[in-house]
């Protein structure tokens, strides 16, 4: 059961990602089309800066079969989208 505080970050995470998505975020095909990397995560937590990171990277066997979260940056290093993803899908 979610605490009130994971609850709300939930809650936060889940806005942040739907006013990402509304305010035009680049879709995969532009990402990649710029150079774009991906990165896999087991856990995503924001720092004391208000900015998402990754921690626990997953290993490149198990990126396919895991539950992970999908961290995308563009050729900036700048991230674009996180993506949770349900044995690798």
């Amino acid at each position: 059961m979610l605490t009130r505080s994971h609850r709300g970050n939930a809650f936060f995470f889940a806005v942040l990602l739907l006013l990402g998505t509304l305010n035009g975020l680049p879709n995969r095909t532009d990402a990649f089309a710029k150079g774009a990397t991906q990165k896999y995560f087991w856990v995503v937590d924001e720092d004391t800066r208000m900015v998402f990171v990754g921690h626990f990277p997953v290993d490149a066997a198990l990126q396919s079969k895991a539950n992970c979260y999908r961290m995308t940056y563009d050729e900036n290093g700048v991230l674009t989208k996180i993506e949770y993803l349900k044995a690798g899908r």
